[in-house]
């Protein structure tokens, strides 16, 4: 059976209801294979990202570490400095002189409680 409608022609059989829910179901199928697919590459990146990420942070503590310890270098080498008279700084080696003697007081205060 044919229908016209304008410059559409439309063919219905009987087997149109079924060939439609096969044809619904092969495409619910596809598209389910391709969202697995798709959810599957999410999760591999995903992992790949943490991992880059715990390197990251890894990378990130050791840089810190590094930072500290060149920041205490350099207060030492200021320090070693003002005392062979090569820095002009020596209020900083005075301040840096009497925080260590406060220092010192602290701790023998400490041990005679």
């Amino acid at each position: 059976m044919r229908s016209n409608y304008g410059n559409v022609t439309f063919v219905h059989c009987m087997n149109a209801p079924m060939n439609n829910a096969e044809n619904l179901a092969r495409d619910l199928r596809i598209k389910l294979q391709d969202l697995a697919k798709r959810y599957q590459a999410l999760q591999d990146e995903r992992i790949s990202l943490l991992d880059a990420n715990e390197q990251l942070q890894h990378y990130i503590e050791q840089q810190k570490e590094l930072i500290e310890q060149l920041q205490r270098r350099i207060h030492d080498l200021k320090t070693a400095n003002a005392f062979v008279g090569g820095y002009s700084g020596t209020d900083e080696a005075k301040a840096r002189i009497s925080a260590l003697v406060r220092e010192i007081d602290k701790c023998i205060a400490l041990l005679n409680e």
